[in-house]
């Protein structure tokens, strides 16, 4: 589960975390699991909070919001109590920065909860989407981006954070030292760390089995941060896995909306202590996925870890379901306006020219529209070529407390 492994073999972690004593009866690496799973931060519905467009609560409509939420506390968490933290570990100093990170998500408009589900709508609105629609995966990745973009304007411990959304599923490595750079230069040469967002299609109407392994490898790796995808219509959030199920947090559960302002707030809300799993076969190929470095040096490690979990391993290194660019994002697009004026008109599928590719749109029943780029030479008949799949060119060569307060 995002880099931890347990097992039945594996060395007891309890020593290091005081458990509950409904657990003192599991088995150590159950325990440990459990101590980690239990303190992920869950993001669910919540009704009674300030209204928006006429709505006290999200029930409904905003799952994939709360999902995308949950990867992004997730990652503020690694950043601010590192991957080891457990909710029943002391020192309280650790509780009083969790419940700093949750104050961000907390559900009203203002520049003090920049990741609450009103602002993340009101970024939307010039998107076109706004509350009571549903939000893909791909859209809620962009917002994550906009909203921790605007709050390192106006709070200290998120001016050396930023997001990164990849683009045709290429991460343009130069595009993201760029942003790094910017974002180091505006705040005095700190490191500033990534979280990088990938948004993906694995499939057609359905998951293709050629990728569950390369799903289970990402996973197990200690920089990816998690999934946000789900169901059809039924957005989850996935963290792990065991055999061929996907261990993940759910946010179609309604509660209470929760009364930040107090310094000692109750966070049990905020806390799932039910692992629930999924059939990886039923999971909906439009996805997320998520990674996050601490700064460029581990960018670059992670890089070159993550690309070789990308392609099935039948399929002996090709078809990665996403890929890395050394280059600017500009850079390639000249590239790929050259092949679309080399089209003929109405050139489909089973219309290949010698030397080009195919593009097509590919309306989803989500209502958003993927642009498929297919490769000249058709792939096994169990391979599904996603959308954004890289084509080659042909044979050329070529921190303290205040830092988490508002300025």
């Amino acid at each position: 589960m995002l880099g931890a492994y347990y097992h039945s073999k594996s060395r007891p972690r309890s020593s290091q975390v005081d458990y509950p004593d409904d657990r003192s009866n599991e088995p150590p690496h159950i325990r440990d699991f459990l101590a980690d799973f239990s303190s992920r931060l869950w993001m669910t519905y919540r009704r009674g909070f300030p209204e928006m467009a006429g709505m006290i609560s999200d029930c409904g409509w905003g799952c994939m919001l709360r999902s995308g939420q949950m990867i992004l506390a997730q990652t503020l968490v690694c950043h601010f109590l590192g991957r080891g933290w457990r909710q029943y570990r002391q020192p309280t100093e650790n509780s009083k920065r969790e419940r700093q990170i949750l104050r961000w998500f907390s559900d009203t408009l203002s520049d003090h909860c920049p990741f609450s589900i009103h602002g993340l709508v009101e970024l939307s609105i010039p998107r076109g989407r706004r509350a009571g629609q549903w939000y893909g995966p791909s859209q809620v990745s962009y917002l994550l981006r906009d909203a921790v973009e605007k709050a390192s304007r106006k709070i200290r411990g998120l001016q050396n954070f930023r997001v990164y959304v990849a683009q045709d599923c290429t991460v343009y490595k130069a595009d993201v030292f760029d942003m790094l750079t910017a974002a180091e230069e505006s705040n005095g040469g700190r490191e500033c760390a990534l979280l990088f967002l990938v948004p993906v299609r694995l499939g057609g109407e359905q998951l293709n089995h050629i990728y569950f392994p390369c799903l289970q490898g990402l996973l197990t790796l200690d920089y990816c941060v998690g999934i946000i995808g789900g169901r059809p219509k039924h957005s989850l959030y996935f963290l792990g896995w065991q055999g061929r199920d996907l261990v993940y947090l759910d946010p179609h559960f309604c509660q209470e909306v929760v009364d930040m302002r107090p310094q000692d707030f109750d966070t049990k809300s905020f806390h799932c202590n039910a692992p629930r799993k999924m059939a990886m076969s039923k999971m909906d190929p439009s996805c997320t996925i998520g990674f996050f470095c601490r700064n460029r040096a581990e960018f670059e490690r992670c890089c070159h870890d993550v690309a070789e979990m990308l392609a099935p391993p039948m399929q002996h290194g090709n078809y990665p379901f996403f890929t890395f660019s050394s280059a600017h994002s500009s850079d390639c697009s000249q590239f790929a306006q050259r092949i679309d004026s080399d089209m003929r008109p109405g050139m489909t599928n089973s219309g290949r020219t010698p030397g080009l590719a195919t593009f097509y749109t590919q309306q989803r029943q989500d209502g958003e529209s993927d642009f498929v780029v297919e490769p000249v030479l058709p792939p096994p008949e169990d391979v599904f070529v996603g959308d954004f799949v890289v084509v080659d060119k042909p044979e050329e060569k070529p921190p303290d407390d205040d830092d988490m307060e508002l300025v």
